[in-house]
Parts: C-alpha cells; structure tokens; sequence
C-alpha cells in the first residue's frame, strides 16, 4: 500500500498566498434535477387548521399541478403536523412537516373483531401520463399500530387500476410486527424478513425502482431500539424480483396516485370479519408520510441513496439544481428568514437586484454542527446576471464573492461564528449592476461528523458489534461498534462520505478522530486510509484526545470518499473508543496554508 505522510498543526504551517475563495463551473448532481413529482412536506396547511383541505397537497418542484381530493368524514380528515424526522433527508434530524392519517377505529364488541372504521385518504388526480416500465418512486413513511387492523394497510397507490400498475402498504394482522408488501394486479409480494416493520418503529425510507419487468425494493428503517439498545437505522436492505410479462407494472394511464387507502370514501363503514367480502373500505394505512417523490427513469442504487438524503454532506439545502426557480416560491423574501426545512422555499424567484437581501434560518444542535467549520455554496443559474454577493452569518461579515451564471461561489463559515439553537445567515446583493441574480441552489455543509462531541461513547452501540462499513448518516449510529478492538474482525471500521462537485479540489480538509473514555493506552496505534491509500498513522496513547488529520486539497475527489480507520497496536490487547469522527474545511487566512511533507 503506498503510504503518504502529512504534517499538521502551527509547526506545519508554512508562509504562502491566501487560499483561494472557490468559483466553479458544475453541471447538476441533483438526483431531484429531473424529478416528476416531490412532495417535500406533503402539504402546506394554508388556512392553518391542520386539517388537510382541498389543494394543500403541493408538488414542491412546481412542475406539475396536482388535482388533489381530501377523504373522511368531517372532523376526521388527514392531519398535517410537525413531527421529528431523524432519518437523513435534506437536512439533519429535526421538527419536519408531516401528514397524518389517524384511521379513526369504533369498535362494537370487546374482542375486537367486528366494528367501524372512518377512513380518510388523498388522492393527486391523474398525475401519472407517459410513464412506460423505467421509474421509480421513494415515500418515507411512520406507521401506527395503536389501534389493531384487521387487513392489510395499503399506504400508497401508484398507478393501479385496469391491470396495471401497483400498491404499496403493510400486510399482516398483528399488533407486533407487519410485513412490507408490494401488489400488482393479480400477484402480492411479501418482500421478506428484511422489510418487516415493528411496532414502535420510527422513521421508515421505502424506494422501489421497475427496469422493465424487474422490480427492485430498497429500504432504511429508523429502529426499535433492540434489548441490546441497537437499532438498524443506517442499514441499506435491498430485495429484487422479476416479473412475468403478463404483469403490467407500467402505471395505468387513467390512474392516480393516492395515499391512506385502496378505495378511497366518505363516511363511517363497517368492519366486516377477514372472512367475508366488503374488507376493502377497512384496508387503511394509519401513521404519518413526510416524503414522496417519483421519476419516470430507474434511478441506480447510488442515485437511490441520494434520493433519500443518504449519504448526507450538507446541513441542509435549499432548491434543487435544475437551473430552474420554480420551485422557489416567493416573489419577495419574508422579512426576519425563513426556515430552511419548510415546506416552502420563499426565496424570490425573479431574482435578487441592488440591495435586496434573502434570510436563511437553521439550527445548529450542541456537539453536532456548533463545533465543525462549515461552507455556504450559492449557486447561480445559466440565465442569472452577473453580481456582487455579501454574506453574513448571525450579523457577522464573511465578505464579499463575485457570481456569474451558473457558477457556484462558496464562503467558509467558520465554527465560532455558528451558535447552538436558531442561526440565520444572510445575503445581500451590493453591486449596482442593472440585472438579477438567480439562485439554482443554496447549501450549508460540504464536512460531515459521526456521533456527538461530549466524550462519551453512548451513542454507539456496543463493542461487540462487527459491521465494518458505514455510510456517514444523520441519526441513531447505534449499529455502530463504540471501540476497534485489538484483535478480531473489529479491529477496523470505513465510513462512506460524499464530497460535492463544487467543493472537491477547492479547499484543505481537517479530519478529526476523537478518542472515547475508554480504551487506549501505552502502545496503541490508529492507521487512517483515504480511498485506499494510507494517510497517517498516530500513536493514541490518551482517552478523551482529538486527533486532527491534514487532507490537502487533491486527495479528496467529488463523490463518495472512503475514510478507513484501522487499531493497529503492536503491543498489549487496548481498544480505540470512539467519541465522535469529524470532517471540516480548513478556513482560508491571510498567509496560511497547510504544507505536505
């Protein structure tokens, strides 16, 4: 293995030219680009009953007008909400707006056999024209097993009608436990022990991509915490099956698509026994959906990952880099910001002239995000004039960045100027030029961190664990083992990371590797890889140590980067605890630079 060696720290550092701001050229490496339909939130709660209404259901990339319906009977409509949402997404784990099917359940008799059921649905018109047998679709999904089902609960629609297309829900009866389950006309698929969903479940990610008669399931679930106090959250299960090609997986053309329900009706119906007919006004989805999106092409499985905002490189993002502003909402910014993780984006989409201003509002969570360097890309789209753009982050300048059309121009926002709780960061258009400057796309990110920074190994699981590849997630990393032992298959972990486009080459990169309470001690040895090759190794002697690592800026490509983390002791039985591995940019100074030797 070919090994390079790298100096860090003030006696590294060496007296050169200013590290340059990064002004890049990228074409889109947004998997929501060429989206047909993204339902960010599901809904917008307009008249703010938390009722849904007729046309509260939104299609956030505005190309497509939803005809929607609303089912139940009064009083007893989907809920919108807001609910915490810890699987990764476009952001990290927090406060995200929801929608809620409470499949209100009147039982008449005390076995619970027989009784009344007020459905409530939506339906999105006939969205679905020209699709033919290359999509996909992803829905993240939270069931509720509070009340016992007597049948299946079909979550979603996609096309079914005339022979064709599918449905999509949890089959099975019991209050424990219930099997993921795909129908096409004719023929169910049970998709096996891997895609059962517990009771007390969180958080589920579904994706399902049809290559012809090949269907392929993809799934990421969000717990329970097992006995152990382990979850599954981070783990990518995947299941194919091909079809004969007497089932039309193709969506019927007069189809729709629709959430809750098979059959979508107003009113209270009876709950028949399994074992007589009519069980289709019962076979309701009771829980909460957050996201829905579909694409008329089968998307890869990396493409996949990316869909569900896994892995994650950004604290969040704003608009989807389709050089297109559409989906930005506003022709004005509301005064004060905006929350980045609503679901709308009211950022003007005519553009920003002289002196007009647009407010971002996010918040940073202790131990996470409050401790770590981070960077602003603004993106700008084909059609944009040039411009002069000033950012500042909780009032405090981070200077001014000139922008062209479809370029991306980056700010380094250093971690002492983030605080934990509510930040906003703010830019201002300053030249005098007479056209406007359109944004394609805004995010904060481009590091990553796993676990939190409180020296503490609690956060992960146990060393006995002996998973060996990780994908840098937002949420529980209970499956993650907290030590590499001496010897065994845990004596190495890689995490998976993704670098942007338009950040790789740009900047130098700091990784941190901090040290838990535990483990430790004369003689140990960690060996860090980056993508195969060697990047240092370090004696680890101290518990509760950071450990920083120089990355220079060539090292780290655009995409996925694997970090690899190895206990090489050559001495004595000591394992390395983890409290938390971090990446961040190094933020450019007057006359600093990192030398490599």
């Amino acid at each position: 293995m070919k090994r390079m060696s790298f100096v860090f720290g003030l006696a590294a550092v060496a007296m050169s030219m200013t590290l340059p701001a990064a002004t890049v050229s990228v074409s889109s490496e947004d998997v929501f680009a060429d989206a047909y339909i993204w339902m960010r939130g599901m809904a917008i709660d307009k008249n703010g009953d938390h009722v849904l209404d007729v046309g509260e259901i939104t299609n956030s990339l505005n190309t497509v007008v939803l005809t929607t319906g609303t089912y139940g009977a009064a009083g007893h409509k989907p809920v919108i909400s807001n609910e915490f949402v810890r699987l990764p997404g476009r952001g990290v784990g927090r406060q995200m707006q929801t929608l809620y099917f409470p499949q209100e359940v009147v039982w008449t008799n005390e076995t619970q056999t027989s009784g009344y059921v007020t459905p409530c649905a939506v339906t999105c018109g006939t969205p679905l024209k020209d699709f033919d047998s290359h999509y996909t679709w992803i829905v993240r999904f939270r069931p509720d097993f509070s009340e016992p089902v007597l049948d299946t609960q079909w979550l979603l629609g996609f096309g079914y009608g005339s022979s064709s297309g599918m449905m999509f829900g949890l089959a099975g009866t019991s209050t424990e436990w219930r099997k993921l389950q795909i129908h096409t006309y004719n023929s169910s698929w049970d998709l096996g022990e891997s895609f059962v969903i517990s009771n007390g479940c969180g958080w589920v990610d579904f994706a399902v991509t049809v290559d012809g008669q090949m269907m392929t399931a993809y799934l990421v679930k969000d717990g329970p915490t097992t006995p152990d106090g382990n979850t599954d959250i981070g783990l990518l299960k995947q299941v194919s099956r091909t079809y004969e090609n007497s089932v039309n997986l193709v969506p019927y053309s007069g189809g729709t698509l629709r959430f809750g329900t098979e059959s979508p009706q107003n009113g209270r119906y009876q709950m028949p026994p399994p074992s007589s007919g009519g069980k289709n006004t019962y076979k309701c989805f009771r829980g909460s959906i957050q996201q829905f999106a579909c694409w008329k092409r089968t998307l890869s499985e990396q493409e996949i990952l990316a869909a569900l905002g896994w892995p994650r490189a950004e604290t969040w993002r704003v608009g989807v880099e389709n050089d297109a502003t559409t989906e930005l909402s506003a022709d004005t910014a509301p005064e004060g910001g905006f929350d980045v993780d609503g679901e709308l984006w009211p950022v003007p989409n005519g553009g920003l002239t002289n002196g007009v201003s647009v407010t971002f509002k996010f918040p940073i969570e202790a131990g996470y995000d409050d401790g770590r360097a981070q960077i602003f890309r603004w993106k700008a789209t084909s059609d944009s004039a040039e411009g002069l753009l000033g950012v500042a982050v909780n009032g405090k300048p981070l200077g001014n960045r000139p922008i062209k059309a479809g370029e991306t121009q980056s700010w380094v926002v250093r971690a002492a100027a983030l605080t934990v709780g509510t930040n906003t960061l703010t830019v201002t258009r300053i030249d005098s030029g007479t056209g406007v400057v359109t944004l394609d796309a805004a995010a904060l990110g481009g590091g990553w961190q796993v676990g939190r920074r409180d020296d503490d190994w609690s956060d992960f699981g146990h060393e006995g664990l002996v998973y060996e590849e990780y994908h840098v997630v937002d949420g529980n990393m209970r499956h993650v083992p907290r030590a590499m032992l001496y010897t065994g298959d845990g004596n190495h972990m890689s995490w998976h990371a993704v670098m942007p486009q338009s950040l790789a080459g740009e900047y130098d990169w700091i990784l941190h590797f901090r040290t838990g309470p535990e483990g430790g001690g004369t003689g140990t040895r960690l060996c860090i890889d980056l993508n195969g090759e060697r990047l240092a190794t370090k004696d680890t002697p101290g518990t509760k140590t950071d450990h920083p690592f120089a990355i220079p800026r060539e090292l780290l490509k655009a995409g996925e980067n694997v970090f690899s983390f190895l206990n090489d002791t050559q001495s004595g039985t000591d394992s390395i605890s983890i409290d938390s591995v971090w990446l961040e940019p190094v933020a450019p100074r007057n006359g600093m630079s990192l030398r490599v030797q």
